[in-house]
């Protein structure tokens, strides 16, 4: 009850209050709605969770004001310290009238800085970057749907790595809310690779699914992952406690120096192989 009553005495010493809002469906299908405080107690900055709640209805801008107001007046913590508030730029929150922000702005009665997620920027560019790989990646969701989402056959593959010892127990599904998901489930898929051309052998379904044993779709599946992992460490680094907007300006920067780096030496080095690759990466 004391450390709960020091955040109270804290937050609403600060001068000054950031929020953060997330709002997304969870595995049993409900929305949720996270609200994060960021503030400063001299010159320490802190950050707080408010409250996760559920939108019991529709989750449009309506509700996620009233959800943010009754939260903050559960606190006990002042609309008018409000100076700014993040967001993943949803229509329902950042819409020029019934969005969540304009809503809140005329609660308040002031201009509030608004911002847009710099990690889900970063996530938003991948996926448009990637749209070369639309094949790579619908080819290996659709194989793992087949065996992950299928009680029956996700019981024989389990069988099937229980049977050659692998060190896996199953396959990853993707999952669009958690971020670094792809990532992990494309490095399972390769890892289980030979088990799964197993498996789609012994279901005689292997000649569906042909690319697995095309070598320059692997190719274009282990650049896939490559880049993924890239974009992993990147997302980790983002995340946490301390960020100024400043540190995660400097390591999107390095980032896409690396990213230029990265492509000026694939393109040294398989030139004479791929002639066209120079016009196919800008593209």
């Amino acid at each position: 009850m004391l450390q709960i009553n020091n955040k109270k005495n804290d937050i609403n010493s600060a001068p000054f209050i950031s929020l953060c809002l997330d709002e997304n469906i969870d595995i049993t299908k409900s929305a949720r709605l996270a609200v994060f405080a960021r503030y400063c107690v001299g010159n320490i900055i802190k950050e707080e969770l408010i409250v996760i709640t559920s939108l019991l209805t529709t989750t449009k801008g309506t509700d996620i004001c009233t959800a943010v107001r009754n939260s903050l007046a559960e606190k006990e913590i002042d609309l008018k310290k409000i100076v700014s508030v993040t967001t993943e730029g949803a229509p329902n929150m950042v819409g020029k009238k019934n969005g969540f922000i304009s809503l809140f702005k005329a609660d308040v009665g002031y201009s509030i800085l608004e911002c847009h997620c710099i990690i889900h920027q970063k996530a938003l560019c991948a996926k448009s970057g990637l749209t070369s790989l639309d094949n790579v990646i619908t080819l290996v969701t659709k194989v793992v749907n087949l065996i992950s989402s299928q009680a029956l056959n996700k019981r024989k593959f389990d069988a099937l790595l229980d049977e050659v010892n692998s060190v896996y127990n199953g396959l990853i599904m993707y999952n669009n809310v958690r971020c670094l998901s792809r990532g992990n489930v494309f490095q399972r898929f390769v890892d289980c690779l030979e088990e799964i051309r197993l498996f789609l052998q012994n279901e005689s379904k292997i000649e569906q699914y042909l690319q697995l044993m095309d070598i320059m779709w692997l190719l274009k599946l282990m650049f896939f992952i490559d880049i993924c992992q890239h974009f992993n460490e990147l997302n980790i680094k983002l995340q946490g406690p301390n960020k100024t907007v400043i540190v995660m300006m400097d390591l999107i920067c390095a980032f896409e120096a690396k990213l230029y780096d990265f492509r000026n030496d694939i393109i040294t080095k398989n030139y004479k192989y791929f002639p066209n690759l120079k016009k196919d990466m800008k593209d």
